[in-house]
């Protein structure tokens, strides 16, 4: 992507730009985030975020029938990403599928910078469309998040990157 933007800057920013009015993708672009957990190991070609994490997941016994990444368009607003991607449905539908996968194991959520906003924002989305009748097959509305979620955490960015104090007790089960 780097390579992509030095190149060709005013290309890279047409298709990063969304639509000043909507919000949304502009016209004849349509520019999504990275998934699966191959999309945290590097970012920007050098920059591994979540990828050591993942490796240590790995190590001790997980695979991606256990572990899933939520990656979401950081340029969209919270509303519109349900909207135009059905984003929160997804969500709410990969940790069911987890929850369920693991023999009623409940859900730990990781949650980094804007993406703890953005988990927080499912969490009321989540106890709204409970409240309209949209609620998880097998849970009353009550149930819904205290249920499925064991724990959730926020890890914040420090200026040289991610506190590693903060990634060891997540591999460790502490939280």
């Amino acid at each position: 992507m780097l390579q992509k933007m030095l190149l060709n800057s005013r290309c890279w920013l047409s298709h990063m730009m969304l639509n000043s009015t909507t919000g949304l993708d502009p016209e004849g672009i349509r520019l999504r985030a990275a998934s699966g957990l191959h999309a945290a190991d590097v970012i920007m070609g050098t920059y591994s975020l979540w990828g050591t994490l993942v490796r240590n997941l790995a190590d001790l016994g997980y695979d991606e029938s256990m572990v899933q990444m939520a990656s979401y368009d950081w340029r969209v607003q919270f509303d519109l990403l349900e909207y135009r991607d059905h984003y929160f449905a997804r969500l709410k539908s990969s940790i069911e599928n987890l929850y369920l996968w693991n023999r009623g194991e409940k859900v730990v959520v990781l949650a980094h910078s804007m993406g703890a906003n953005v988990f927080l924002y499912f969490l009321q989305w989540v106890h709204s469309s409970a409240a309209t009748g949209e609620q998880c097959p097998f849970l009353s509305p009550a149930e819904q998040a205290s249920n499925l979620a064991a724990a959730w955490n926020r890890t914040e960015e420090r200026p040289l990157g991610v506190d590693p104090r903060a990634l060891p007790p997540a591999c460790d089960g502490w939280w």
